[in-house]
């Protein structure tokens, strides 16, 4: 695939997502003073724990959809993976609902049967989505994925305010995403169905053949996906769902970028990669120009967020929500990191490295635990905690995309002195700054 053609197709998706995210942002102010801090952190802690769950019941088979050559065995994976994700997720929310009396996954203000329910509910819908994302993205429907976007937008606008003005509180969130889930894969299943019987021995051929995907992705993803979940789950134990609320709002708000661009352009990159790896071009060069124009790109509005965060917070989403600014201006740094690594994570399953995902992924597990431990133990307050776990996160996040070019031997010394530069770079502008 040439650069203009990767430009091209990406240009269609990310024109998508900046209608639904134009779609999102024009409600934002209205949504964030019908819910509260205590909804939002709610919805933050059951969505954390779905999404860890996801992870684990995914078996790692997910990117191995774009692996096959024929169509009709792309398929087999794809039936194959939803079935049984369908079945682990079953047999895991009865164990949860049945240790009920003696542990609880969450505490919040709805039935835990209920909210417990809900989850499983999610994480069907969820999971489907993503399946359908990529098996479409494979057969290069990017036009459906187009409109996909944009109806999980409005389907989930038109849910969520009228829910929030009659005080459905977190209820109204999580009813909003799966119906907007629902939606968004009627569409995609609409546009292209890869449901196919497949037979028993058929599928267990493809577990065999397919292996290293759960060997390896597999725990590399459980690893990956506890990591970036961790904060969450701490946050929410030590200082309460409020709290958690306010650091889901900049979570929320600083993930914009990569709803809006890195996830369109991960899409077509796996693609890319794959076909660079295939064809033998230069897969390095073309990865270390993706993530240099893009934080060169984003040096000025991550400037200005550090600088102003919590003004522009308080102004635009209400007085309730200066804290969530103070927090988005310390996650700012990582979040552009972060970006960069999402719009590359496909590069290792490409060239065929997942073994070094697994290892990365105890790397990172284990900076998250320590710099949230000493977060909590030395400074023991949400602010401190959360600025040691930004500093770790976007060390390993430099760290990630760092192995990247080792794996692929090209470009390792040039990002290295490339994304510190940067970094030295943002916090001297930002001093600068507010000495002004």
């Amino acid at each position: 695939m040439s650069t203009s053609e990767f430009i091209r197709k990406t240009s269609t998706l990310v024109s998508a997502q900046v209608i639904a995210q134009v779609i999102g942002l024009l409600s934002m102010p209205i949504v964030s003073r019908l819910y509260t801090k205590v909804a939002y952190g709610e919805l933050a802690i059951v969505i954390s724990v779905a999404t860890i769950l996801s992870s684990i019941i995914e078996l790692g088979l997910n990117s191995a959809i774009m692996i096959p050559r024929e169509i009709h065995e792309a398929k087999e994976v794809f039936s194959t993976s939803y079935l049984l994700q369908f079945g682990l997720v079953t047999i895991i929310t009865i164990v949860i609902v049945a240790v009920k009396p003696q542990y609880q996954l969450f505490n919040i203000g709805v039935s835990y049967y209920v909210t417990c329910l809900l989850m499983y509910i999610y994480i069907l819908l969820n999971n489907l989505s993503g399946l359908l994302r990529i098996y479409m993205n494979r057969e290069g429907l990017y036009k459906a994925l187009f409109w996909n976007s944009i109806i999980g937008a409005l389907s989930t606008l038109c849910i969520t305010i009228p829910l929030g003005l009659m005080g459905w509180g977190f209820m109204g969130f999580m009813t909003a995403n799966l119906v907007s889930s629902f939606v968004c894969n009627a569409q995609m299943l609409w546009h292209a169905n890869p449901f196919i019987t497949v037979k028993f021995s058929r599928r267990v051929a493809l577990l065999k053949e397919y292996k290293d995907f759960i060997i390896f992705q597999l725990p590399s993803n459980i690893i990956d996906t506890f990591s970036k979940q961790l904060p969450n789950q701490i946050l929410a134990t030590s200082f309460g769902s409020a709290a958690l609320g306010g650091y889901s709002m900049s979570q929320k708000v600083l993930g914009i970028p990569s709803g809006l661009i890195a996830s369109p352009i991960s899409t077509v990159y796996f693609k890319t990669a794959d076909e660079f790896h295939k064809e033998g071009k230069d897969l390095a060069k073309f990865t270390f120009s993706l993530i240099s124009k893009t934080m060169l790109i984003s040096l000025v509005p991550l400037v200005v967020l550090l600088a102003y965060g919590k003004e522009v917070f308080s102004f635009v989403l209400g007085e309730q929500w200066r804290e969530a600014g103070i927090i988005a201006s310390i996650l700012g740094l990582q979040y552009v990191l972060m970006f960069c690594d999402t719009c590359t994570s496909y590069c290792r399953v490409s060239i065929g490295k997942q073994k070094v995902n697994f290892s990365m992924s105890i790397v990172k597990l284990t900076i998250t635990i320590v710099s949230l431990s000493v977060g909590v133990v030395v400074y023991k307050n949400l602010i401190g905690t959360i600025t040691c776990f930004a500093v770790g996160a976007s060390c390993s996040y430099i760290l990630d995309m760092g192995i990247n070019f080792f794996c692929m031997k090209r470009y390792i010394l040039k990002y290295f002195v490339f994304a510190i530069s940067y970094c030295v770079i943002v916090f001297l502008l930002t001093s600068a700054i507010k000495l002004i």
